[in-house]
């Protein structure tokens, strides 16, 4: 998980606690968590189909590798 966003200040219907929202991949999903500042969960923000619609084979395959080794030899 790594944090997109946090929020803090002074909002309406602000409890003056700051959160962090973090993106989490789950299958051909994107969710969208609220977590709060000792990183426990508040409530899901938000749950999108994530745009990258390729499986973790197509993903894989679609890698590119190189052996350049040969063309640093003398």
């Amino acid at each position: 998980m790594t944090p997109r966003d946090t929020f803090s200040g002074q909002n309406t219907g602000d409890n003056g606690l700051s959160s962090t929202i973090v993106t989490v991949p789950f299958d051909r999903y994107e969710i969208v968590l609220e977590l709060g500042p000792h990183r426990e969960f508040l409530r899901v923000v938000e749950v999108k189909v994530s745009k990258d619609f390729r499986s973790v084979q197509q993903k894989l395959e679609s890698a590119d590798y190189h052996d350049v080794s040969d063309l640093y030899e003398g």
